[in-house]
This record gives structure tokens, sequence and C-alpha cells, in this order.
């Protein structure tokens, strides 16, 4: 009589375990990061600008004096999980997992004694063959930020 009652009692739970939802998408927010250049004109900060992230190795996509605005294209790039946030697959972050691989780019706005950066990340995860790549959101948490500021003001 026991066991009859446990029957559909573990038919509940086998149900319950096939419904958990396994990707936790990313907590960190988005930003932006600002430095104030006093004095640097929006053309100098350009150049400067574009000399960085050529000599960083990401190619120019597109670059825009009227809005100064420079985009680099997408390029492969290892990204641990003190430099973005991917969200985490039954907990585990997806950046620690060997099958993620993940490509930056960066967004440069120039003003008048200011610059403006953003980097953009796009990440796949790889679960296996037969499974199609899942693509992923992440947020910079502004190490690749700083680390292209750092090679700007070298330029400047």
């Amino acid at each position: 009589m026991r066991i009859k009652s446990l029957v559909p009692l573990c038919g509940f739970v086998l149900l319950a375990g096939c419904n958990v939802d396994t990707y936790g998408p990313p907590k960190t927010l988005p930003h932006l990061v600002s430095v104030d250049l006093p004095g640097i004109n929006k053309a100098r900060i350009m150049a400067a600008s574009r000399r960085a992230l050529i000599a960083n190795g990401y190619p120019i996509e597109s670059f825009d004096v009227a809005t100064g605005r420079i985009v680099s294209a997408p390029r492969a790039q290892s990204v641990g999980q003190n430099d973005a946030d991917c969200g985490t697959n039954l907990t585990v972050d997806y950046l620690l997992d060997s099958r993620t691989t993940t490509q930056a780019a960066f967004i440069v706005t120039a003003q008048p004694g200011q610059l403006d950066v953003h980097a953009k990340f796009s990440a796949r995860y790889n679960a296996d063959a037969a499974t199609p790549a899942t693509v992923l959101y992440c947020v910079s948490r502004g190490t690749f930020e700083d680390e292209i500021i750092g090679a700007i003001r070298a330029q400047l």
C-alpha cells in the first residue's frame, strides 16, 4: 500500500525536475565609463582613440567625425568573469565553461574634453555538437573600458 502512494509522488518530482530553467541572466547592470579630458579637443581625442584601438588589435568598423563616434569590429577575445557577466548555467558562470566563446568590441564617443567608452561583448555557449549554440547577453564590468582608456590616454 505504501509503494502505491509513492508512485504518483515520484512522477510529480520527475516532471517538476524537467521544468527547471538552467539559465540565469546577468546580474550586473550595464554602464558607460566616462573620463574628463579638460582642454583636449574632439579631433585629438578621436585620433588618439583610433590609434589605441588599432594598437590593441581592434579594427575600426566605423569612424564618424560629426558625431564623435568610433565603433570597433568584434574580435575573438578571452573574457573572464572579472571582465563581464554573461549569466549562469545551473549556477555556474558561463565564462568559466570552456565551451563558451567570446568576442569584444568597443564603442567610443568623443566630445570636447570628454571621452565615453563602452565595451560590448558577444558570447556563444556550445553545449555539444548536437545542440545549437546559445547566444548569451553579456554585461561589461568595466575592466576592458579601463584598459582601453589607459591606452587612449597614452596616445594623447
